[in-house]
């Protein structure tokens, strides 16, 4: 994978040499240089060999070998299932099946299901995966029709005004397909990882992190800051980005009633798992289209290498120099106590307008 990304095909080529040719056998002038060439490298390897320490080179074997009889064994065991399968299948159907008190679940081995190819391949994993997602660019997609706000609305916003602002801007540029309310099994979807990168590379901005307090004693602190980076590393998780995404998307919507992010009633997404995390995630079940779309699935994909094989999204979101694609007029952003007492008088008054 990391070779991928750095192959020029102009510059460089594989080639095949077969090994412990003799010279005489070369073909041409060509020929006798690959068998020179891998000769000498054979020559280099050996003379490591020769110098790596006895233990090492014991401890290599023992390692050989250990895997080796791990293999039989396995296939020992396995062996075993079959023939107990088969041994279990013949007794079951000796027994009249009218009468028969047991399990025949594995006569018949389950049919896997047929592949299918649209806008995402279902039997694509890893490398493959990543590049469905990088290059996703149907033809159907539309953009919300979404009315413009006030800046006035975002000062009710619990996590900032502009970053309130900044979310509503980054929201439009989304594109979905036309049917996205109705379900679609093969649709891979977008997990909130990757839509916390995609804001993040967009927007420049990251989630603020709560220090201390709740409600209007809310304390809150950039999260590049030096204060935050001195916290423990849990503040900044990815996980707690994420919580604190959906609580800011689900804010905005709420002041601004406003349809400007689709609401779906599953939160269900393999992308993740398609690109090699261990587990599922929480996400949209629908894939919108994203801006600087190339970006945002390579930083994904980093992160969660980055996790090695931990289920947990516990690594912290950074990009070094992201260069925002949006740049918002900044707007007045009252202290955090008149946004949650500002906010707390417009659900009194949304709630008495619903009775």
């Amino acid at each position: 994978m990391e070779l991928s990304t750095v192959w020029d095909s102009q510059r460089f080529q594989l080639i095949k040499v077969k090994s412990h040719r003799s010279f005489e056998s070369a073909k041409d002038l060509q020929d006798l240089w690959f068998i020179a060439g891998n000769f000498c490298a054979d020559m280099a390897a050996t003379l490591v060999l020769q110098r790596t320490p006895h233990f090492l080179r014991q401890m290599a074997d023992d390692i050989a070998t250990f895997q080796k009889q791990e293999g039989a064994r396995l296939d020992a065991v396995f062996a075993y299932l079959v023939h107990l399968n088969k041994e279990r299948t013949f007794a079951c159907n000796q027994k009249d099946k009218d009468q028969a008190n047991h399990n025949r679940n594995m006569d018949q081995p389950k049919k896997p299901p047929e592949r299918v190819v649209g806008l995402f391949d279902s039997e694509a994993m890893g490398h493959e995966a990543f590049l469905i997602l990088r290059d996703f660019s149907p033809s159907n997609f539309r953009h919300l029709e979404v009315q413009d706000v006030s800046d006035d609305n975002f000062q009710l916003c619990l996590q900032g005004a502009n970053l309130g602002k900044a979310l509503f801007t980054w929201a439009r540029l989304l594109s979905w397909p036309d049917n996205y309310s109705e379900e679609d099994k093969s649709d891979w979807g977008m997990s909130w990882l990757e839509l916390i990168f995609n804001f993040y590379i967009v927007t420049g901005y990251n989630l603020p992190i709560r220090s201390e307090g709740y409600g209007a004693k809310s304390v809150y602190i950039s999260y590049q800051s030096p204060e935050a980076i001195l916290l423990p590393k849990a503040k900044r998780a990815a996980s707690r980005q994420i919580l604190t995404f959906r609580n800011l998307l689900q804010n905005v919507q709420t002041i601004l009633s406003e349809v400007f992010f689709p609401d779906f009633k599953e939160s269900k997404c393999k992308s993740l798992q398609r690109l090699g995390h261990v587990c599922p995630v929480a996400g949209v079940p629908r894939r919108p289209m994203i801006p600087r779309q190339d970006e945002t699935i390579t930083a994904v994909r980093q992160y969660i290498l980055s996790l090695q094989s931990s289920a947990a999204l516990y690594q912290v979101v950074y990009i070094k120099d992201v260069q925002p694609s949006i740049q918002l007029e900044p707007i007045e952003d009252p202290p955090a106590s008149i946004r949650f007492n500002r906010y707390t008088q417009f659900m009194k008054k949304l709630r008495k307008t619903r009775q």
